[in-house]
């Protein structure tokens, strides 16, 4: 969970001279603390940062990602095991054929919305209404360009047709993005949660019953359609009852202003997906559809984790824009404080993937998967960089330096592509495996230089070293628990593993004892929202 350290005392008593608030900053040590003097009501209104807000959105998305990222993980275990390995690795190319349109059409539009309405709030209408206008004019012209494009790539008509469903439920989640924008803006995450499991368990129920009247790809197609359509229902009423009502706003100086800021982060996402489908399309081109499916059957169960950490960081999304405008100080120890909670989590996320490997392949998708073990062992090894690298979309945004990330995905991409042509024919799927851990650490390594020569910076080493080191001895019980060949063991010693492993992070004061006790006081004496605020 993402969190902000920040604790505030001696507000309470007029008297006191000096009220300030106490910001616990990452150090050498992990102790060194910085105390900034400021009053507390021109904090609130001038830095608009609100701990108890960022503390829930963060708790509804940890919470409502966990569960959509197992409904999601449950829809592709039994879409592959309906469809033999062949089979499963075509409709995976389907769907990343679909996925890249997604990317392409999105542009970007969503995201600048959000900051858009995070920093000008009182000009909704106007923003969401031209976003709406400029998405339904690009989005038709790009799904007509890609219907048209289908005749020449796949000839098949039921690969065409699968196609065609599943773009227009990317075309459908992309304007219900746009919605989504007006909650994540106003930082309302409890409602966007709720729709994504909303959306998850109709797409589940959906490809259940496709599976169950044996309807083929073009039956689950038409599932991931309709929980699409459901979805963007959902967040239609919800934006239209709390917020604001949309309308036609044809503003051309608005779109052509949106245009320039959402070309550089729109292809700047889409490189940055495109990671995974280039892995994909590449194993499809020079490899065998078995090679495809035993790949994404593995990256199925990390892409979990990646998607949780790059929603988390879309929480603190709108917190960043204010403050890159407003300070840069408390921007920088935003960023510190982020970064040292995705590390602390995901680092025994990997360990424990790594280690598990071939035990999660054979209870997922079966023996026919098996090949897939060294697959997943060597992508849960990517994660230790994947996931802290998530921050850097939000922050190179708030920056105003969409074209800064751009070059960096761009340059990833390119690494990777590189590393698939000389690897796949080698080493097949597990080329493409090592492709992405050698192009997502120099992903992070680069964009870490990038934030570091414009003010913001961590001492990642310490971080890294220290979450290694704790999970040292927990990883060996873990380790002798796969030995034994029996399931309850290795989750008993799963269990054991998380709790030995952040006892090591509480003595090692990774996250000092003011901030345990702030983060459960939050938590504790938390008051319920109202219905519709914003």
């Amino acid at each position: 969970m993402v969190v902000v350290g920040i604790q505030f005392y001696n507000y309470r008593y007029k008297n006191v001279r000096n009220p300030h608030f106490f910001i616990t900053a990452i150090s050498h040590t992990f102790q060194v603390s910085i105390e900034q003097p400021i009053f507390r009501d021109q904090f609130r209104h001038s830095f608009m940062i609100n701990p108890k807000r960022i503390i829930k959105n963060s708790i509804f998305i940890s919470s409502g990602l966990l569960i959509d990222g197992l409904i999601l993980f449950l829809i592709f275990v039994l879409i592959a095991r309906y469809l033999d390995v062949g089979l499963f690795g075509r409709f995976v190319f389907l769907v990343s054929l679909a996925n890249i349109f997604q990317l392409f059409a999105n542009g970007g539009i969503v995201n600048i919305t959000v900051r858009e309405i995070a920093r000008k709030r009182e000009n909704l209408q106007h923003i969401i209404s031209a976003s709406l206008t400029l998405s339904w004019i690009f989005l038709g012209f790009i799904y007509l360009l890609l219907y048209l494009a289908l005749d020449f790539v796949l000839p098949e008509a039921e690969l065409k047709t699968t196609v065609c469903l599943l773009a227009g439920a990317a075309l459908i989640m992309v304007h219900a993005a746009i919605h989504a924008a007006v909650l994540r803006a106003h930082e309302n995450m409890g409602r966007v949660a709720l729709t994504a499991l909303i959306h998850k368990s109709t797409l589940l129920a959906g490809v259940s019953t496709a599976i169950y009247l044996d309807s083929s790809m073009i039956g689950i197609a038409l599932a991931y359609l309709f929980a699409a359509f459901i979805n963007w229902c959902i967040l239609y009423i919800w934006v239209r009852t709390c917020y604001v009502r949309t309308q036609w706003c044809f503003d051309l100086g608005y779109w052509l202003f949106l245009i320039k800021q959402a070309i550089p982060l729109g292809l700047g996402l889409m490189l940055r997906r495109m990671t995974t489908h280039a892995d994909t399309l590449l194993l499809t081109l020079l490899a065998t559809a078995i090679a495809v499916g035993l790949f994404n059957s593995a990256y199925r169960v990390t892409q979990m984790l990646e998607v949780a950490f790059l929603a988390l960081s879309g929480v603190l999304f709108p917190v960043f824009s204010r403050l890159a405008k407003q300070s840069m100080l408390k921007f920088n120890q935003l960023y510190k404080h982020s970064l040292r909670f995705f590390i602390i989590f995901c680092t025994p996320l990997a360990i424990w993937l790594m280690l598990l490997s071939k035990e999660i392949i054979l209870i997922a998708y079966g023996e026919a998967f098996q090949g897939s073990a060294h697959v997943l062992m060597v992508l849960s090894a990517s994660l230790f960089f994947i996931m802290p690298g998530s921050l850097f979309f939000s922050v190179f945004s708030a920056l105003n330096k969409q074209h800064l990330f751009l070059i960096l995905t761009a340059f990833s991409l390119s690494i990777n592509v590189g590393l698939d042509f000389w690897l796949i024919p080698l080493f097949s799927n597990l080329g493409a495996a090592f492709a992405t851990l050698i192009a997502e650490l120099l992903f992070f390594i680069t964009g870490a230089i990038l934030l570091y020569k414009r003010g913001v910076s961590a001492v990642y080493h310490v971080i890294y070293t220290r979450c290694l080191v704790a999970c040292i001895l927990p990883g060996i019980l873990l380790h002798w628990s796969t030995k034994s060949g029996d399931y309850w063991i290795m989750g008993l010693a799963s269990v054991l593993y998380i709790s030995i492993y952040f006892l090591f992070v509480y003595l090692f004061k990774l996250i000092p004892k003011d901030e345990w006790h702030f983060f459960c006081q939050l938590v504790k004496n938390q008051k319920e929202s109202r219905p519709c605020s914003s």
